[in-house]
């Protein structure tokens, strides 16, 4: 799982250099969910998610030499309940032409996100064909277990998984789902140490992060939002203030040279931090780092299902 697995459940320790570094325990979780309800699609022409960038990730810069500390946090991580948008979004209108669409920051196509029904959802290697695996809903994390729609056919949807290997899909039913849609996207360029968000056509958010350092890069692929923590303690008191700042989203990615950490399988996420001078730095283990103040703003608008770009 995502975020969960780097902040809360387990998975990959997300930062170096903080004040603390990410957790390499699994702490425990608790998840708030939404109070409002997704719009069902209704569509049923086929919907592509996002370009994938380049699939191998660039080199990044050596990490400062103040970012050698790995003692574990001595906080833990919930998880925390993403916001919806019960409004259907309109298609993107740009004009652009086509290779335009692959650049960052370029508008936001409509995004179709399913939201699993059933306590368990069975992915099929093809319409109708054999089964390669059963996806508990929620997910460890306590998250509800969503899925962006890559394509659609007949009583079938394509889906993208939170899974290894990076970028794997698979073919759910469409009964065992319930559809939503949404015209937003994050784009980040690991070069620049720079994300932007996008909603069709109009720029949301630009703003520096921090990225994964040479030894365990952030992976320049195509991800998705799968779940919204929340930083806790052991009693589940709110930390806003801790490693992972107010908030921090889990990615259906992971890291390509941690195939565990801690309790979990080294899964990809953003958050916030409590050492913002490291922004713009490659200091992580693969996550992306971002302002406390950027984050919150992301957490109070977002919903799960978001594409993440991620470019060399």
């Amino acid at each position: 799982m995502a975020l969960a697995v780097l902040l809360g459940v387990g998975g990959v320790a997300c930062s170096r250099g903080s004040n603390k570094t990410e957790a390499k325990r699994k702490p425990p979780s608790t998840v708030i969910t939404s109070t409002s309800t997704s719009t069902s699609a209704t569509t049923t022409t086929t919907t592509t998610a996002t370009a994938t960038p380049p699939a191998t990730a660039t080199t990044s810069e050596a990490a400062p030499s103040t970012t050698t500390s790995e003692a574990a946090p001595s906080t833990t991580t919930s998880v925390v309940a993403p916001s919806t948008t019960t409004s259907e979004a309109a298609p993107s209108t740009t004009t652009a032409p086509p290779t335009e669409l692959d650049k960052p920051g370029a508008p936001a196509p409509v995004s179709l996100v399913a939201h699993a029904n059933n306590p368990q959802t069975a992915v099929l290697d093809a319409p109708g064909g054999g089964q390669v695996e059963v996806l508990a809903n929620p997910i460890a994390s306590g998250a509800p277990l969503v899925f962006l729609v890559v394509q659609q056919q007949p009583d079938w949807l394509q889906v993208m998984l939170p899974t290894r290997p990076n970028g794997s899909t698979g073919w759910i039913k469409a009964s065992d789902v319930t559809l939503s849609p949404h015209d937003f996207r994050m784009d980040v360029v690991l070069s620049q140490h720079l994300v932007t968000v996008m909603k069709g056509a109009d720029q949301i958010l630009q703003a520096p992060i921090a990225v994964g350092t040479s030894d365990t890069p952030t992976p320049a692929q195509t991800f998705y939002i799968t779940e919204l923590l929340k930083p806790t303690d052991a009693n589940g008191n709110y930390i806003p203030d801790g490693d992972y700042g107010p908030y921090a989203y889990g990615l259906s990615g992971h890291s390509d040279v941690l195939q565990t950490f801690g309790a979990g399988d080294g899964q990809l996420g953003i958050h916030g931090t409590n050492a913002p001078q490291l922004i713009g730095t490659d200091v992580s283990h693969g996550c992306i780092r971002m302002t406390n103040e950027n984050i919150t703003t992301l957490a109070n608008l977002l919903p799960l299902g978001v594409p993440v770009r991620v470019f060399p």
